[in-house]
This record gives structure tokens, C-alpha cells and sequence, in this order.
């Protein structure tokens, strides 16, 4: 990505959207949209290279997609990532030739966590591992489940596809 000065191609494109918002609508840092995004290829992108997200939907109701470099490898694992949402991600390890995930995570807080494969592929079983969680189906389909995790305990899932 060709930089511009201290700017990278996507911040300066970013601060051009800004300054064509409303000035009741644009934060003095950052970015802001004047409607949520509809569709993926409207989200807010952020990265570093290694690492990415997609911000995109209502407020209230945002879809947060994350990558990173290595979860395209058929084997890998990932630890100590913060996530949006007070989620400390503690470890990610997968096998994509055996489809198996295992997730170990703590909540800042007590909330609910949709998992979501990003294919059509089915989740075919998640159970916990260790921790006081509650697993359910999701009204997101086949390919989803929802997490009901307390606030600062480990919680450990495995999960099948």
C-alpha cells in the first residue's frame, strides 16, 4: 500500500468521507458514516498487515469480522488478542482438515457471543470444554451458535464443522 506522508492510502480516503459529513455527524478523530452499512463491502476497515476488521450494521446491532494472517493456514494457532467487547481471546487453535476449533476466551463482562462460521458449512457440535457457559442454536442458521459467557471466568469450547 503506497503510504502518503504519515498517511496510508485508507486513513487519507477515510478522513475524506469525515470531511464530507456533517459537521454534527464527523468526530474531530477517526471516521463516521452518515447510515450504517448494509453490506460488508461498505464496513469500516481497519489493519495492520497481520491483522483486520471489518466494522459494519446498525450500532446497536454491529457484525465485527476479524482476520487474521495465519487463520488461513490448514493448521495454526493464535493467543493473548483483545477483542471488541471486552473478550480476551486467551487461545484459537484450529485443523481445518479435521474440522476442529478450540477456543479458550474471558469475558469482561457478562454477555452472549454468536460464533459464525463464515461459510455455509455447518457447525456441527460445539461443547464446553471448561467454564460455566451455555450453548444454544442461533436464529442466525445452520453455521451459527450462541454463547451465553460470565463475566471473568475462562470459558473452553470445542467446536466440530
Amino acid at each position: 500500500m503506497r503510504v502518503l506522508g504519515r498517511l496510508s492510502l485508507a486513513a487519507a480516503i477515510g478522513l475524506l468521507a469525515v470531511g464530507q459529513a456533517s459537521a454534527g455527524v464527523a468526530p474531530k478523530r477517526g471516521a463516521a458514516s452518515l447510515r450504517p452499512a448494509r453490506r460488508w463491502e461498505e464496513a469500516l476497515v481497519t489493519g495492520n498487515g497481520r491483522m483486520g476488521a471489518m466494522v459494519h450494521g446498525h450500532p446497536l446491532v454491529e457484525r465485527i469480522v476479524a482476520n487474521h494472517c495465519r487463520l488461513f493456514l490448514p493448521l495454526g494457532s493464535l493467543s493473548g488478542i483483545l477483542a471488541r467487547g471486552q473478550i480476551q481471546i486467551n487461545r484459537l487453535q484450529w485443523n481445518a482438515s479435521e474440522g476442529a476449533l478450540h477456543l479458550e476466551l474471558t469475558s469482561g463482562k457478562e454477555q452472549t457471543l454468536t460464533l459464525r462460521l463464515p461459510t455455509k458449512d455447518r457447525i456441527r457440535s460445539i461443547a464446553v470444554d471448561r467454564g460455566p457457559a451455555a450453548v444454544r442454536e442461533s436464529p442466525r442458521g445452520p453455521n451459527s451458535r450462541e454463547v451465553d459467557l460470565p463475566k471473568g471466568r475462562p470459558v473452553a469450547l470445542d467446536l466440530r464443522f
